[in-house]
C-alpha cells in the first residue's frame, strides 16, 4: 500500500494538534500572502500533491483549481472540501497538455522527492509562458531531522542547494516567506515556450 493511502484516514486530524496547527497556520499566511502578490488573468491552477484539499482554503474560491494526487484516498478525502477538478496521478508524468496552467501550487511536496529537477522539468511543461510557481521547501534543520524519523523519507535542501535547484529550473525567485520547518517561495517563469503537448 502507498504510504500516503495509509495517511489519509489520520492526516488532517494529525495537522489539527498543537503544535501543529500553529506551524500550518503561520505557513498558510505566507503563502496567502505570496498569492497576493500576483493577479491571475483567468485563475486556471494545478495543485500538485493536494492532499487532503488544505490548500483550497487560500486558493480562492473563484480560482478554477485542478487538484492532483497520486492517492485515491486523498482525493477522496479533498473531495469532501468542495471543487469539481479531481486527477489522481503521478506529478513526474503528469497527463495534462503543454502550457496549460497560470500557477501551479506545491505545498509540502518537494521533502519527499528525490528528483527535485525531474519535477520542477514536468510542472514548467504544463505551466504556461510568464506563469507562476508556488512551493514550499523544508530546509535542514534540527526539526525537520526530527521528521525525518517518521515514516516517510525527507530529501532535505539547504538554503544554497535550493537556490541552485531553482537557477538550474529557469524558474525566477520573485519572494520568499520562511516559517519554522518550510521556505515558502513564489517562483516566475520568464522563458518562452515549453516541450511536446501530451494528451
Amino acid at each position: 500500500m502507498n504510504l500516503w493511502e495509509f495517511k489519509a484516514g489520520f492526516y488532517d486530524s494529525a495537522r489539527r494538534l498543537f503544535p501543529f496547527n500553529l506551524i500550518l497556520a503561520k505557513e498558510s499566511e505566507n503563502l496567502k500572502n505570496l498569492l497576493a502578490k500576483i493577479d491571475l488573468v483567468d485563475g486556471k491552477i494545478l495543485d500538485v500533491g493536494t492532499g487532503p484539499g488544505t490548500s483550497f482554503a487560500f486558493l480562492g474560491k473563484s480560482a478554477q483549481v485542478f487538484a492532483l494526487d497520486s492517492s485515491f484516498k486523498m482525493i477522496n478525502k479533498a473531495k469532501l472540501k468542495g471543487g469539481k477538478n479531481f486527477i489522481v496521478a503521478d506529478a513526474f508524468a503528469l497527463p495534462i497538455k503543454s502550457d496549460s496552467f497560470e500557477l501551479i501550487t506545491a505545498i509540502g511536496l518537494l521533502e519527499y522527492q528525490k528528483e527535485k529537477n525531474s519535477l520542477l522539468e514536468e510542472f514548467r511543461r504544463v505551466l504556461i509562458p510568464a506563469g507562476y510557481v508556488l512551493l514550499t521547501y523544508s530546509q535542514i534543520g534540527l526539526l525537520n531531522f526530527i521528521r525525518f524519523l517518521g515514516i516517510h523519507r525527507l530529501y532535505l535542501l539547504s538554503s544554497a542547494k535550493f537556490n541552485q535547484l531553482i537557477q538550474e529550473s529557469g524558474l525566477a525567485c520573485l519572494k520568499k516567506k520562511h516559517s519554522l520547518i518550510q521556505t515558502q517561495i513564489l517562483l516566475h517563469d520568464n522563458s518562452g515556450t515549453h516541450g511536446e503537448n501530451k494528451i
